[in-house]
């Protein structure tokens, strides 16, 4: 990668000129030795899940982003986008360090290598990568296209894309991820453990469940995304055009992303009936169908069409997984489900008031005061949190319950280990 780079970069970023491509290719070669990081975070993520330490990946996850965030607040004055590339290297080798560090001394593993081309392993590896290879070559090549095309927008408007799609990456980071490390046993010991029928009966209950979980929290980023971005951003972008724009696109990349959450419980229940060939397959499918729009809308919306290209890749994979379960296993129909369409109400519910709050907040509170505007993003948050836990309370939502169990599980389990 770190010889390659020129030509990679004269590849999905033609449109750079001399200063951008030279700035590219120097953060490609610093950022060569992430493949190091990767792979030995695939190791290690064995190896914690074959411990049952799901709560303590899914904390240490949080590691990395969380230094490439420090990093950025404190020195992106001074090496400006380098802060962020400095910061993913320490985030990122500070937290393998960490996990190396579980693995030896608390499970007690160790690794010697040793290569023997005689073992039985080395023979299969061809079949048991190639589901890998066929899934991330298309995203891989997805990512290249659209970095063209993003290279070919305005500098500002190019740099609105990458923002909001990072910030919707964190989001994912800190809730779909650490939700499925820390939840995902509960589940998946039912979905595993269980005939085709009792899944059928189940089913239900894990695609609301996420939901119950995650809509609220994405609806009330989506709601008050432009404050959000305008007190995060509005040093970085003057431009006012430019910093609602940043907002609409956050908005909008987090309101298609709404069907994650049942997109990734409807994979765990077909990995659990051993059709792995299908979840690539659907990785393919939805992979295809963001590069056609992508490529087909840029050419008449341009920052728009590549924005909403891009936000239907979780609502494929959604609505493909539906229509499979149904049609060659008779899984019921999600959409009337009596527990799903109540989830929906309230969640609906939720973003009346979520729009009043931030109807009422532009019209009475903002201020120039950036701290004072933080105060009131994280109240306006924390109350929409409230209201929903009060209106499915209230409509007696059995998620709810399942929730605070989990919660309480989750503390016996920490105390027991203690």
């Amino acid at each position: 990668m770190y010889l390659v780079a020129p030509f990679l970069v004269n590849i999905i970023a033609r449109g750079f000129d001399a200063d951008k491509k030279i700035l590219t290719i120097n953060i490609v070669r610093l950022l060569t030795p992430l493949f190091f990081y990767q792979i030995m975070m695939s190791l290690c993520d064995s190896i914690f899940k074959l411990s049952s330490e799901f709560s303590r990946w899914a904390i240490l996850n949080t590691v990395a982003p969380l230094v490439i965030l420090v990093s950025v607040v404190l020195f992106i004055s001074k090496i400006g986008i380098y802060s962020m590339v400095y910061g993913t290297l320490a985030g990122s080798f500070l937290h393998l360090a960490l996990l190396l560090y579980c693995v030896s001394v608390k499970f007690k593993f160790s690794y010697h290598f040793k290569l023997d081309f005689k073992q039985k392993i080395i023979k299969e590896m061809p079949v048991l990568l190639y589901p890998y290879y066929l899934s991330s070559i298309p995203v891989q090549l997805l990512l290249g296209i659209q970095s063209f095309l993003v290279s070919l927008l305005a500098p500002g408007i190019a740099s609105v894309y990458f923002y909001a799609l990072r910030i919707r990456n964190y989001v994912e980071e800190y809730t779909i991820t650490i939700f499925s490390d820390m939840a995902l046993p509960y589940f998946i010991k039912k979905v595993s453990l269980a005939s085709l029928e009792t899944v059928k009966k189940v089913y239900a209950q894990l695609i609301c469940f996420p939901n119950f979980v995650f809509m609220p929290a994405l609806i009330i980023l989506a709601v008050f995304g432009n404050q959000i971005v305008y007190t995060l951003f509005r040093s970085k972008f003057t431009d006012p055009y430019i910093i609602s724009l940043l907002g609409g696109a956050f908005s909008c990349l987090i309101v298609f992303f709404l069907p994650e959450s049942s997109s990734n419980m409807q994979f765990n229940v077909i990995l659990a009936m051993k059709k792995t060939w299908w979840v690539n397959l659907v990785n393919v499918l939805r992979t295809t169908i963001v590069i056609v729009l992508s490529v087909t809308l840029f050419q008449y919306f341009k920052f728009w069409g590549i924005v909403f290209s891009y936000s239907l890749d979780s609502l494929c994979g959604f609505l493909v997984n539906q229509w499979y379960l149904r049609k060659k296993y008779a899984f019921e129909n999600i959409f009337v489900d009596p527990r799903f369409t109540k989830i929906i109400f309230l969640n609906v519910l939720l973003t009346l008031f979520c729009l009043y709050l931030n109807y009422s907040l532009n019209l009475y509170l903002y201020s120039a005061n950036i701290c004072q505007n933080i105060i009131l993003a994280v109240a306006s948050c924390s109350l929409g949190v409230v209201f929903y836990g009060l209106i499915s309370y209230l409509f007696k939502c059995e998620e709810l319950k399942i929730l605070i169990s989990l919660v309480r599980k989750e503390k016996i389990a920490h105390a027991v280990a203690e």
